[in-house]
């Protein structure tokens, strides 16, 4: 079979290339998750787009010759700017992203995609790729490379129709009782009267999640940051939704995300939750997970599922998870790589 691998540049790319790629996509994803609706094209590539505010991205297509308007294979190497927040202790990786259709492996395109990928990364001056394994077939592939699993996390889906609704409401009332002098404050917005403290809450109880045998650097998150992502959200019709816990003295002490796709109307994703260490034991994780529950049931009717997703070695998040109802979708894995091992197997392909 005769192929060929062609640059792929998310601003540059024609409206052809891009419902090209989606069609790919959208194959790709119902494979893993075929009952998970997925956003729409508009949506899509300006997410993709996005991440050029704190990333250089360079990406490839592959299709047959024969079909030069159908891909099978994508390649994205990604790494983060000089002057991104979280520069510092990314610097020597590079993230890649590698799928091929299953009825085209085994044809030599991973091995030529993955040579495409080193030689970007030795042009970026990095010596480790990490990355999401989606399926068996990349796993197996990782193993061949020399590569290892080095973070298991769990996609867990919750259906709203299974929610205990009594429990949670016992978990919200329980919150201002056992402590009695905090409060629970929604925004759609985080005012810029908190935003600095609440972006350093942020760091530090998303850098406190396990990270098993991943090693790279901590996210950041700025003011500045969070503002270019607010404006994103709103440029594509997001609704993000956070909840926080404040303290008497005017200290954030937990916060919880939830974000709302206009384009997947019947599933929600709930993102962060995380209690800054000395107020924990309080069971301000319940309250703030079971208030903005009660507000997606409240304020989106149409939402059926809720997504959210945990190290497996988190198990305090998972058990809380448990307890709401949270069931198991799909287990998936943080790889790592040194290109040094990468370009052995390079070689001994040769």
């Amino acid at each position: 079979m005769e192929y060929e691998i062609r640059s792929f540049g998310l601003e540059t790319a024609s409206d052809e290339d891009w419902e090209m790629f989606y069609e790919f996509t959208c194959k790709t994803a119902r494979e893993l998750y075929p009952d998970v609706p997925l956003e729409d094209l508009e949506s899509y590539r300006n997410d993709m787009v996005s991440t050029l505010m704190f990333y250089d991205v360079n990406a490839y297509i592959v299709t047959k010759k024969d079909e030069p308007l159908k891909a099978i294979g994508w390649l994205r190497c990604t790494f983060i700017k000089e002057d991104a927040p979280s520069y510092s202790g990314n610097e020597d990786i590079c993230q890649i992203h590698l799928t091929i259709l299953d009825e085209y492996r085994q044809n030599g395109i991973a091995r030529e995609l993955l040579l495409t990928a080193y030689d970007q990364a030795l042009e970026h001056n990095r010596t480790q790729f990490t990355g999401v394994l989606l399926n068996e077939a990349a796993r197996e592939f990782l193993h061949q490379i020399g590569g290892k699993e080095a973070l298991s996390f769990q996609d867990n889906h919750l259906n709203l129709n299974d929610v205990d609704w009594g429990m949670i409401q016992r978990w919200v009332n329980e919150g201002p009782r056992r402590s009695p002098t905090s409060s629970l404050i929604f925004y759609l917005s985080i005012p810029a009267l908190i935003l600095e403290q609440y972006c350093n809450l942020y760091t530090e109880v998303l850098n406190q999640a396990p990270r098993d045998e991943l090693t790279t650097g901590d996210s950041v998150f700025t003011p500045e940051k969070w503002k270019k992502l607010e404006d994103q959200a709103r440029k594509v019709g997001r609704t993000w939704i956070t909840a926080i816990v404040k303290e008497q003295d005017g200290n954030i002490s937990g916060l919880t995300e939830a974000i709302y796709e206009p384009s997947t109307p019947t599933i929600m994703y709930q993102e962060l939750t995380g209690v800054q260490e000395k107020y924990r034991g309080r069971g301000l994780g319940k309250w703030l997970k079971g208030a903005m529950l009660l507000k997606i049931r409240n304020e989106f009717p149409e939402v059926e599922t809720i997504s959210t997703g945990t190290a497996t070695s988190n198990e305090s998040m998972l058990a809380i998870n448990e307890k709401m109802g949270f069931h198991l979708k799909k287990e998936v894995y943080m790889f790592q790589v040194g290109l040094q091992k990468v370009k052995e197997y390079l070689e001994s392909k040769q």
